[in-house]
């Protein structure tokens, strides 16, 4: 097979969302004739581990780490993790605070170490095609520098925007506009480029790049075909008659779910008729919320789960909840755990900017509810109007055509095509 070297900042064990999209397609591309071959970081602590996720690469993958420093690896030098560094404003501080040194990004002291590992790569693996995946924009880089190098083509994968600065987390103007630069000759020097939406992809090829394709995120077919536990799962205890609303994932910077918290509190006497499960890294302010607000019989907190047993979790929900507040109302900001849910086929209840791709993407499924995240009164009327729908058994899961559009083999076998399109 014909081999592909992929640079990726995010990698199992991580157990974060940037790592996922990569190794869900890396599983499938050696049936469509591509071996891949793994350059990523070493030496940090993030949120979560998540070990399942290392059966999902293909058996005989070399993967090769090499070592960053940055704010986690920092953290990590005293057995920290985010988690412990005073909540999640404090680390954007931190991450604002490194922006002002570092470019193109926070990861940018890993070009020292993963640059020469790729040319080593190249040469001893015998590398047809690199693929590089953001963020981190210093992925990009690497791969680009290496191509410049090795004359090796490039494919660039965007999870998210950078430039335009979406999360707000550029100091100063002037970066802004060396970034803009930066990013520029990343995209004029690739040979094919690929986001997760349309608007990420145009912006793009506003910026000088020559071709690209839309590849959504996805979901993993195989995840969703048996339980996760011989006897039918990880069942849990659930209330009796009650809606349930299911959370899974990190809350990040943009995913506050402050105001949902409020307009669960404010619900009155039917905060005894939801439930709302929330699988994540415990957040101490949040928690604090929960317990002064007197939630804990309605919003019940679980730990972190890793990958494996999410789908069975997923299919125990009524609703599905994504959340992403207004600092990230931006037309191409999406959340890869969208498509997690579509997997399950369960109904998905957006609290999410109304100028995001998230809000125009849950509005098209069908059998969902959005509603924005700016007024927690109308997030509460929301919730009721979706308990009523569920107390008359008028929720329905999405439609089965829906959930094909997102399957990961075939944007896997997409993505082989690209790359046998830039080999050529």
């Amino acid at each position: 097979m014909r081999k592909v070297l992929i640079i990726t900042y995010y990698f199992p064990p991580i157990g974060y969302a940037g790592g996922l999209r990569i190794i869900k397609l890396m599983k499938y591309l050696p049936q469509y004739g591509w071996q891949p071959v793994v350059l990523t970081s070493k030496g940090f602590m993030h949120y979560e581990e998540d070990l399942s996720l290392l059966n999902d690469i293909p058996s005989g993958t070399p993967v090769y780490r090499t070592t960053s420093v940055e704010h986690d690896t920092i953290l990590g030098l005293f057995r920290k993790s985010r988690k412990d560094f005073g909540g999640v404003k404090s680390v954007r501080k931190l991450v604002r605070l490194e922006s002002f040194f570092l470019l193109p990004d926070t990861k940018a002291l890993w070009l020292y170490t993963a640059l020469p590992a790729a040319l080593k790569i190249i040469k001893n693996e015998d590398i047809d095609v690199i693929l590089s995946t953001s963020p981190p924009l210093t992925s990009h880089l690497i791969a680009v520098l290496s191509k410049k190098l090795t004359h090796r083509p490039v494919v660039l994968d965007y999870r998210d925007a950078w430039s335009e600065d979406p999360f707000g987390l550029f100091p100063t103007g002037i970066h802004k506009k060396f970034i803009e630069k930066i990013e520029k000759f990343i995209v004029k020097n690739s040979d094919y480029v690929i986001a997760v939406n349309e608007p990420i992809l145009q912006g793009r090829l506003n910026l000088g790049a020559g071709t690209g394709k839309v590849v959504p995120q996805g979901y993993d077919p195989e995840d969703f075909k048996t339980s996760s536990r011989p006897n039918g799962g990880d069942k849990l205890k659930l209330g009796g008659d009650k809606l349930k609303l299911f959370y899974t994932g990190v809350f990040s910077y943009i995913t506050d779910p402050t105001p949902l918290f409020m307009a669960i509190a404010s619900l009155g006497e039917l905060k005894n008729q939801v439930e709302f499960h929330v699988f994540s890294t415990k957040r101490r302010d949040l928690l604090e919320f929960i317990k002064n607000n007197h939630l804990e019989d309605t919003i019940i907190w679980h730990s972190f789960v890793p990958h494996k047993k999410i789908p069975e979790i997923l299919k125990q929900a009524d609703v599905l909840v994504v959340t992403i507040d207004n600092s990230a109302n931006f037309p191409y900001v999406s959340a890869s755990k969208i498509y997690e849910y579509i997997g399950s086929g369960r109904p998905i209840f957006g609290v999410v900017p109304d100028r995001s791709d998230a809000y125009r993407f849950i509005k098209s499924l069908g059998n969902s509810f959005v509603v924005t995240p700016d007024d927690p009164e109308k997030i509460k009327e929301k919730i009721i109007e979706i308990y009523e729908i569920w107390r008359n058994g008028g929720l329905k899961n999405l439609d089965e055509t829906v959930r094909k559009k997102f399957n990961r083999r075939e944007q896997a076998k997409q993505l082989a095509k690209i790359l046998d399109e830039v080999t050529k």
